[in-house]
């Protein structure tokens, strides 16, 4: 092990399976660490004219058993599918970013922000 956390695993897979896979639309624009069990991302999808999106990723458990980084591979394939009816669900934060499955109204943090609504 290098030393780094499960969390920095996750972030660092995420957009490195996005370049490495051809049919992905994604153009992050900040990814971070939110908790030892959470990254989040903001990111453009060119499919879409809904501005910037954002989610938050949580873990454990692992898309496969004791492997951070299949977490970040498995969450970046499943952002480069279609969004299909989640689209519908979208919630919009003080900072324009349209979030995916933030249902409490807890939105991230996005760091250098100072709006949390």
């Amino acid at each position: 092990m290098n030393g780094e956390s499960d969390a920095e695993l996750v972030l660092t897979t995420m957009p490195e399976t996005f370049r490495q896979e051809p049919e992905s639309t994604i153009i992050v624009r900040e990814a971070w660490v939110e908790s030892p069990h959470s990254v989040c991302i903001v990111y453009d999808d060119t499919r879409y004219k809904h501005g910037t999106l954002g989610r938050r990723i949580t873990f454990p458990p692992y898309a496969r058993d004791d492997d951070p980084s299949s977490t970040g591979e498995e969450s970046a394939m499943s952002m480069i599918e279609p969004l299909g009816s989640t689209i519908d669900h979208l919630r919009e934060d003080a900072n324009g970013i349209s979030w995916l499955a933030v249902l409490d109204g807890g939105f991230p943090r996005v760091p250098g922000s100072d709006d949390q609504k």
